[in-house]
């Protein structure tokens, strides 16, 4: 659309019937100067003007080439049909104002025609979202529900249970580490079930040992019975228990097991105060304990005992007096630890206790027989003054 200064159209593309008319209503007066003017024709048969207030409004609006909305062909008392979207331009040459104007659903339509796609688009992403994020949290939530189901398991006491999780990302490296966890528990209650049950036996070994040990006077009988007692029980390579002599500058070995026990105690096999382990044990009244004999200082090789490895010596000690020491021997390279020394020097206790009663036993026994000997020869001597007596001749 063309339109001049005096708001007549000079040109219509779309409607050209509108050709010379004005889009504002023109009075008798304003028609007979734009006829004098040869504005409009002066014997034109068709309506000179019409009434077209929003597209006059904004041509005469200063902020022309700003745009505008509304029914551009639609006068105040028609209703509005059609809503156009337009802008305006003033021409440099001329006094006029070109206007640019469409249907506003024309000029939508690809706007609307990209809006339905964009939905259509979003529509097909959002059902694709939903079935990544089913699959996703199937592929998630399913190791997860794993490790809670092995979670309650190990809670009820079930430490054997493994998560079957072998995905490489976080919840795969959750699952090794809590594989890892219940590897480590279930380590540690074995080990402590495997304490307690060695803590159990050797306190049944011990109370087994003190029960016979009361009931036993003689010394070689009561150190045959702990030095069997004890390999039987825990399995050790060789024990053996060694006896001050009279003069306590020897350690004559009083009791082993085994084959080699009996070739040492055969042999008289003795060690030398302070020498070796058994010796240190000896002089220092204090269990010595050696988890691998061929970094230990001091130590005596035993060409019986080939295949020791580790060694104890528990000093049998009552009150202030070392009465001996309590040898046991093992095959494996820490195969005794402290716990074996406590349980040790327990027994080691109970075996002084033991030997003293024994050896107070066969004092007296001894005493006894020295009484009862000496009563015999006073019987005898009596006798024999009798005898003396009684041939006398009478009178002397």
């Amino acid at each position: 659309m063309l339109v001049s200064d005096e708001s007549i159209f000079l040109a219509h593309t779309a409607e050209p019937e509108l050709l010379s008319r004005s889009i504002v209503p023109l009075t008798d007066e304003e028609v007979t100067v734009l006829r004098k003017n040869r504005v409009i024709s002066p014997d034109s048969s068709h309506p000179l003007w019409i009434d077209l207030p929003v597209l006059a409004s904004n041509i005469a609006d200063e902020t022309v080439g700003t745009g505008f909305v509304g029914g551009l062909h639609t006068n105040e008392n028609e209703p509005l049909i059609h809503i156009e979207q337009a802008n305006s331009v003033k021409m440099v040459t001329r006094p006029w104002v070109v206007v640019v104007a469409e249907p506003q659903d024309v000029l939508l339509a690809p706007v609307e025609a990209q809006k339905r796609g964009s939905m259509f688009i979003a529509i097909i992403a959002a059902g694709l979202s939903i079935i990544v994020a089913v699959f996703v949290s199937r592929f998630l939530a399913g190791p997860i529900v794993t490790l809670t189901e092995v979670a309650r398991q190990l809670a009820d006491g079930n430490l054997s249970v493994r998560a079957n999780v072998t995905t490489h990302d976080e919840i795969g490296t959750l699952a090794g580490a809590f594989n890892q966890m219940a590897a480590q528990l279930h380590n540690m209650v074995t080990g402590l079930e495997q304490r307690v049950s060695e803590r159990t036996k050797a306190l049944a070994t011990s109370a087994e040992v003190s029960r016979r040990l009361s009931t036993i006077l003689e010394q070689d009988r009561l150190v045959k019975e702990v030095v069997e007692e004890l390999q039987r029980a825990f399995n050790y390579y060789h024990v053996h228990i060694y006896l001050f002599d009279a003069d306590n500058t020897h350690l004559l070995m009083a009791g082993g097991t085994g084959d080699a026990g009996k070739v040492m105690l055969a042999s008289g096999h003795q060690i030398v105060r302070g020498r070796g382990l058994v010796g240190r044990a000896a002089e220092t009244g204090m269990p010595v304990l050696v988890t691998d004999v061929s970094s230990a200082e001091g130590w005596l090789p035993n060409p019986l005992l080939p295949e020791t490895k580790a060694e104890l010596a528990v000093p049998i000690v009552i009150g202030d007096q070392v009465l001996g020491v309590l040898d046991v021997q093992q095959n494996q390279v820490e195969g005794l630890k402290q716990e074996d020394a406590d349980l040790l020097q327990s027994i080691a206790n109970q075996v002084a206790v033991a030997l003293q009663n024994a050896r107070a036993y066969a004092n007296a026994q001894h005493e006894l027989e020295e009484r009862r000997r000496t009563e015999q020869l006073v019987e005898s001597q009596r006798r024999t003054l009798q005898a003396v007596l009684d041939n006398m001749p009478a009178g002397v």
